[in-house]
């Protein structure tokens, strides 16, 4: 039984929260209300609580209300997309009800946790219904219930998460465009993700999945096979350059690895043989100098042979089943047949599975027989390598002015065409995240102008544009463009000469002139209204709707121009992105040419990735 919750309770239950979300993210992002390669709503709420984790660590002898005060402060500046900053709007309220206190009990959790929402609420412009919003408020409605009555936080919290859940299910039912994609909401299936990280961890349950760890080991295990492959070829002859590999090597998975309860981890199911392993490794590694080549090859070839000794399974295997009414305990029950590792976790629709098995395509055909597989990863651990790339552009030196723009692009053409027409600052980019609070603020900071114009260019973006707005000491207006082709549009009337306030109204009535289409590849099956559409087919949105689907970008484009162009229309622009060839843009170009004799057609390269064509009329 749990009465109260303190400082260091709190900051183990936002640990534990994300460490659960963070291992549900995938799941997450594939519930994207359309099947396109770009859904981020895991991504951006993971990476938001995970700042708020990151602020506890310097605070664990503080009290309650100053970790929630900075927890919530740092979520906001850490948020991206809009479940990222309704998440950070949360976790403020939750901040404000628990202001001046060192410790609660049942009731005054329960009502923090209202304020919670209430908060997220106020935080968005149009709050939506069958979305974050709504399960974040009946779980805390059912808090404040079940608090009249219960002292056990335990049991409010999980009569709340199961309040959630219902809640989640019902979300298509409220919300139309869900129904019409066949999920439920992205944002709200994170939010049941974050208290059951909590239940978790008052349970005893495991809050990591071993894929993290199998993934480090492995990693470590194959840069030493890397150096033993360089040694044999007589590419690394120099022992310090050899030092040096080898020793970030093992610091990288050192400080990885240290962030995860090992011990613990050691009595979950399956994941004993692979941290033996580290163990095993790291070992050998550390017993034997680095003297010379001959020494380094040797503790290699060591290093390698224990991994590869205690592979009893090759293949590490994870995919998802939509389907209805599955039993997550019998489908692992049946992996377990195949392998070990098995675990199965998700729910009576959407089942996340993972087994280390040398029988991947039986596994795969039983899963079949279940529902739809999708997200199949099948990954030879004896040569797993997973990299995480960090970038960080420096922007060029800008003028001192009185009004300066920033906007956002994701492909090198765009952001070329955007500087163009007059942008100081660009954010983001093909490889690079969206935007959080953080960057727009250090960005808006950066610009040596009195004046600010932000051109998010991405409905996502515009929630934590507003919110930099709000905290920086400089005028800032958000222009709230929801495409690339918006921004350009936007623009196109900006006039340097006139003041924040004129370009303010002259760019956002300009916003509605343009309608914009996009052309991708479906990245997993879906059922959109009509349409059935399968995982590679070729889908062309228009107006927040599946609207075409083929097999050939170019025929999808055309399809998709179809049905925007109308007779008052006197211009349509393509961009094209970077895994389409110019020849075969230019061949689109051609085509709409003659199919729009009167129109003006222009074509430039956009460099988007997700997108084979972003396509504007207006």
């Amino acid at each position: 039984m749990i009465r109260h919750c303190n400082g260091r309770r709190l900051i183990k239950a936002l640990a534990a929260s994300n460490d659960w979300l963070s291992s549900k993210m995938e799941v997450v992002n594939n519930l994207n209300v359309f099947p396109v390669p770009d859904g981020d709503t895991g991504f951006n709420m993971s990476l938001t609580l995970k700042a708020a984790v990151e602020a506890t660590k310097d605070l664990k002898n503080k009290d309650l209300s100053s970790i929630a005060k900075e927890v919530g402060t740092s979520s906001v500046m850490a948020s991206r997309g809009c479940a990222g900053v309704i998440l950070s709007q949360f976790l403020v309220g939750l901040a404000k009800g628990l202001a001046g206190k060192k410790r609660v009990e049942a009731k005054e959790l329960a009502q923090a946790l209202f304020k919670g929402a209430e908060a997220a609420y106020g935080g968005v412009r149009e709050p939506v219904e069958g979305t974050i919003l709504t399960v974040a408020k009946e779980s805390a409605k059912k808090a404040l219930e079940i608090a009249k009555e219960e002292n056990d936080i335990a049991k409010i919290l999980r009569e709340a998460y199961k309040e959630a859940q219902e809640v989640l299910e019902k979300t298509p039912e409220m919300l139309p465009v869900l129904k019409d994609a066949g999920v439920v909401d992205a944002g709200g299936a994170g939010f049941v993700y974050i208290l059951e990280g909590v239940l978790r961890l008052i349970e005893g349950k495991p809050l990591e999945e071993i894929s993290r760890v199998e993934v480090t080991v492995a990693k470590t295990v194959n840069t030493w096979r890397s150096i033993l492959v360089g040694i044999r070829g007589g590419e690394l002859k120099d022992i310090k350059e050899v030092e040096t590999i080898a020793g970030k090597a093992i610091q990288a998975a050192k400080e990885r690895l240290s962030r995860l309860p090992l011990q613990k981890l050691k009595n979950a199911t399956g994941i004993r043989r692979v941290v033996g392993t580290w163990e095993r490794v790291l070992g050998v590694i550390q017993k034997r100098g680095l003297l010379d080549i001959k020494a380094v090859r040797t503790t290699a070839q060591r290093a390698v042979d224990t991994w590869e000794r205690e592979l009893k399974y090759k293949y590490c295997t994870e995919f998802l089943i939509k389907g209805k009414n599955l039993v997550l305990k019998e489908i692992e029950n049946e992996l377990a047949k195949h392998g070990d590792c098995a675990i199965v976790v998700g729910s009576s629709e959407l089942a996340k599975c993972h087994i280390h098995t040398n029988e991947p395509d039986k596994v795969k055909a039983y899963a079949v027989t279940l529902g739809e597989v999708d997200k199949v990863k099948i990954d030879d651990m004896d040569k797993q390598h997973q990299t995480l790339l960090m970038e960080k552009e420096v922007g060029e030196a800008v003028k001192v002015k009185g009004l300066g723009i920033i906007a956002v692009s994701t492909g090198e053409g765009l952001s070329k065409i955007l500087k163009s027409m007059g942008v100081d600052e660009i954010l983001g980019g093909p490889k690079k995240l969206k935007p959080s609070v953080e960057d727009i603020s250090k960005a808006i900071e950066a610009i040596e102008a009195k004046d600010i114009i932000l051109l998010p260019n991405d409905g996502d973006i515009i929630p934590a544009a507003e919110k930099a707005k709000e905290l920086s000491k400089k005028r800032v207006e958000v222009i709230p463009a929801k495409s690339i082709p918006q921004g350009l549009t936007a623009l196109m009337d900006y006039n340097p000469e006139a003041s924040i306030e004129e370009n303010k109204e002259a760019m956002s009535q300009a916003l509605g002139r343009i309608k914009t289409g996009q052309v991708a590849k479906a990245a997993r099956i879906a059922k959109y209204k009509e349409l059935k559409i399968r995982r590679g087919e070729v889908i062309g949105l228009y107006h927040k709707e599946i609207k075409v689907k083929g097999r050939k970008p170019q025929r999808v484009a055309l399809d998709l121009i179809k049905e925007m162009v109308k007779e008052t229309d006197s211009i349509i622009t393509l961009y094209y992105g970077k895994g389409v060839r110019k020849r075969r843009a230019n061949q689109l170009l051609n085509q709409v040419k003659e199919k729009y004799p009167n129109l003006d057609v222009q074509l430039y390269f956009g460099g988007q990735p997700h997108y084979y064509y972003i396509i504007s009329v207006e």
